[in-house]
């Protein structure tokens, strides 16, 4: 404590200290994408940055927080890899305003926020934009109406991008287990009122069930897709119930087999198998262990459909 004391006032009284760690952020923004520069960097930077925007640390407010975005803001644009850069600069941002200072009535603080949560859609695909989402919606549970509007919000955003990105591979410097894992605990923190009415998800699933575009290159992250959207229709409705939309739907879908659930469920299983077979063979052998645990996953959730 000390020592950030010590570097306040060094910053308060010499502006040039100021500028040149501001300068660094707006290097890394200049530099051409592609250059290595250490994301823990990155954040130690917007980390300081961040306590320098806090006036009850200090005399007065050195740097406000919508500047602190705009440099977030720059880094995205700049065409450096969002994981590395620009999330890594917002992150310490998220954990301020949505952690230290979530319970501070201030509109512009509050505004800023809605920011946040905007540019943190618009990046679903990354697996640090999921976690900090996370964060967020967990940090507003106990206000009830806005843990319901952002979660409806960010739910609607990730069916679209469940079926939207279920043929692409796998993403660069992403583990894929690791966007399943984050994605479901997002689903668990979200408010149930998000996740009903059912027929946004049996929609879902039943488009993503008849993707006819699927190889060996994007069938982990299909599975991946159709075993998050499945495990969502069987916690939170009943058989009957998904069953009911499930026949509903097949008089609005154009396009898709005209086949009971049932049907489509043991007509992937036979897709997985024999994905896996065929991988097994063209591999020699190896075993693709993403796909398997994808899998694993995908039988224990027809288990629980069989034994309820």
């Amino acid at each position: 404590m000390v020592i950030v004391q010590t570097l306040l006032k060094l910053v308060r009284y010499n502006k040039h200290f100021l500028t040149h760690i501001i300068n660094q952020l707006e290097m890394i923004e200049e530099t051409i994408a592609g250059y290595d520069v250490s994301s823990h960097f990155i954040y130690r930077i917007a980390e300081f940055l961040v306590m320098l925007s806090h006036d009850t640390l200090h005399s007065k407010q050195v740097i406000k927080v919508q500047d602190l975005i705009k440099h977030c803001d720059s880094l995205l644009a700049s065409g450096h890899e969002p994981e590395t850069h620009a999330l890594s600069a917002l992150e310490p941002v998220v954990y301020d305003l949505f952690l230290v200072r979530l319970k501070t009535d201030n509109k512009e603080l509050e505004a800023q926020r809605m920011v946040i949560v905007q540019t943190l859609l618009k990046l679903v695909r990354y697996n640090k934009a999921l976690q900090l989402l996370t964060v967020i919606v967990d940090s507003v549970r106990s206000e009830s109406d806005k843990w319901k509007r952002l979660s409806r919000q960010i739910v609607d955003v990730l069916l679209v991008h469940l079926q939207t990105h279920a043929a692409s591979g796998s993403s660069k410097g992403q583990s894929l287990l690791d966007i399943y894992s984050t994605q479901l605990t997002l689903f668990d923190v979200v408010s149930s009122v998000a996740l009903r009415p059912i027929d946004p998800f049996v929609v879902a699933f039943r488009s993503l069930g008849n993707r006819n575009d699927i190889n060996r290159q994007s069938i982990n992250r299909w599975l991946m897709n159709i075993n998050i959207i499945l495990r969502c229709l069987v916690q939170n409705s009943t058989e009957d119930a998904i069953l009911t939309r499930w026949n509903d739907s097949l008089s609005s879908t154009n396009g898709t087999r005209d086949e009971s659930f049932s049907a489509a469920l043991l007509r992937i299983l036979h897709d997985i198998v024999l994905r896996l077979l065929t991988n097994a063979r063209q591999l020699r052998g190896q075993i693709d262990m993403t796909l398997v645990s994808l899998a694993s996953d995908y039988l224990y959730l027809l288990m629980h459909i069989m034994e309820n």
